[in-house]
C-alpha cells in the first residue's frame, strides 16, 4: 500500500535494504548509492549521495533505519537520505487487508458454481491437488502495481472471477470461471519475495508470466480434449488483450475477452484503493503516469 508524497517530505522509518547499487556522477565522478528501500507498507527509491558502498554500514538484505527528504524528479519520487544506520532485522512480510481464511471462503464460493460434472471441473479438481495450488495462495501478483503482498494472486484472481462469473454466456460458465481464477497461474515463478521487497525471478525476467502460466499449465492439461486446452490457453495468453501489451494473440472468446477487462478493472481499482491520503496535486504514480489531483 503506497504512501503518498509530496516535494520535501521528512522520512524517518525502518525500510529493508532490497537493492544496493554503486554509481558515480558523470561529471565530477562523486560517488552515490541508489538503494532499493521496502518495507510492509511500500517500494521507496533512495540515493545517498557523497556515499561509498564500503562506508555504508549496511548491505542489500539488511533492516536499516533511514532518514530523508522526498524529491519528486522527472515524476517519479525518491528519497534523499541523509542517514543510514543498520538494525536488527524486522518482519516487514506485506499482508493485504483481507485475511487468508476469507479469502479461501470466497474461492470455495466462487468454484461452488462450476458445473461437477464439467471438464472443467475436472482441471479444477487437478489443479488443487498439486504443489502449484499451495504456491499459488501465497505468491504475490505483482511487484508493484497492484496486490504486490503474500496472498496477493489469490485476492486478485478471486476478484477477476467474481466481477466474470456474473457475466459468463451459460455454455462458458465452467472454463470462464476456471480460466478466471488460473490466468495469472505464472506468476508463481515470476515473482519471489526478498524480505517484504517483491523482486523477479530469472524465469520471470526471461520468459514473463504469460509464457510461464502456459509451461506451468500444459502438463496440467494433459489428457483434456485438444479443442478445451486450446481455448483454455487461449484466455490465458490473451487476458492482456493487446499485442502491445504482452499478449501474444489477443482473446478469441467471449469468455476470454471477459476476463481482459475484468483483469484490468480489478488491477486499476485495487491499486486506487491501496493508495494513501494526500492533499492537492501528487506525482509520480506508477500506474497512470499522470499527476493526480484529490480535492
Amino acid at each position: 500500500m503506497p504512501l503518498m508524497y509530496a516535494q520535501g517530505d521528512f522520512v524517518d522509518k525502518t525500510f529493508y535494504l532490497a537493492n544496493v547499487q554503486q554509481g558515480y556522477t558523470n561529471n565530477q565522478g562523486k560517488p552515490y548509492l541508489c538503494i532499493a528501500l521496502a518495507d510492509q507498507d511500500e517500494d521507496l527509491d533512495g540515493h545517498y549521495w557523497d556515499m561509498e558502498i564500503g562506508n555504508l554500514g549496511a548491505e542489500k538484505g539488511d533492516c536499516a533505519r533511514v532518514q530523508g527528504t522526498i524529491q519528486v524528479f522527472n515524476g517519479s519520487v525518491q528519497l534523499k537520505i541523509t542517514s543510514l544506520h543498520k538494525v536488527a532485522p524486522v518482519d516487514m512480510m506485506r499482508e493485504g487487508r483481507t485475511p487468508l481464511d476469507e479469502l479461501m471462503t470466497r474461492l470455495d464460493r466462487v468454484v461452488a458454481h462450476i458445473p461437477a460434472d464439467s471438464i472443467s471441473n475436472d482441471l479444477w479438481e487437478r489443479f488443487v491437488q498439486t504443489d502449484m495450488f499451495r504456491d499459488f495462495v501465497n505468491a504475490p501478483a505483482a511487484m508493484t502495481m497492484h496486490h504486490n503482498y503474500k496472498h496477493g494472486l489469490l485476492e486478485h484472481s478471486v476478484s477477476v472471477a467474481d466481477i466474470v462469473m456474473p457475466r459468463l454466456p451459460e455454455d462458458e460458465f465452467g472454463i470462464g470461471t476456471v480460466a478466471a481464477i488460473m490466468h495469472d497461474i505464472g506468476k508463481v515463478d515470476t515473482y519471489a519475495f526478498e524480505g517484504p521487497a517483491v523482486v523477479m525471478t530469472d524465469q520471470g525476467k526471461m520468459l514473463g508470466h504469460i509464457v510461464l502460466g502456459v509451461m506451468r499449465l500444459q502438463p496440467l492439461l494433459e489428457g483434456f480434449p485438444d479443442a478445451f486446452k486450446t481455448v483454455f490457453l487461449n484466455a490465458v495468453v490473451g487476458h492482456h488483450g493487446k499485442y502491445e501489451w504482452g499478449s501474444p494473440e489477443l482473446p478469441k472468446t467471449r469468455f476470454a475477452w471477459l476476463l481482459h477487462w475484468a483483469d484490468q478493472l480489478d488491477s486499476v481499482s485495487q491499486h486506487i484503493v491501496d493508495m494513501r491520503d494526500w492533499n492537492g496535486w501528487m506525482s509520480g504514480d506508477k500506474m497512470f503516469r499522470t499527476e493526480l489531483l484529490r480535492f
